[in-house]
């Protein structure tokens, strides 16, 4: 298992884009919302929802800039 990790760790990965990026974050956002009320944790991730939030519209913004 370990010997397949460091095989999938040395190949080169390509180069995402803004946009790709961008849909990440938000995906991450997505998912940190759905954490339930009572979760000990729910705190954490309201906050990382709307940090997440922040980064996918810093990501698109900097993805319509290279288009333009």
């Amino acid at each position: 298992m370990q010997i397949l990790l460091l095989h999938l760790v040395k190949q080169p990965q390509p180069q995402l884009s803004g946009i790709e990026i961008a849909a990440k974050w938000q995906r991450a956002s997505d998912l940190m919302s759905t954490v339930p009320q009572k979760h000990s944790r729910y705190q954490e991730a309201k906050i990382r929802t709307q940090l997440y939030k922040k980064y996918s519209e810093a990501a698109q913004k900097e993805a319509d800039k290279s288009k333009s």
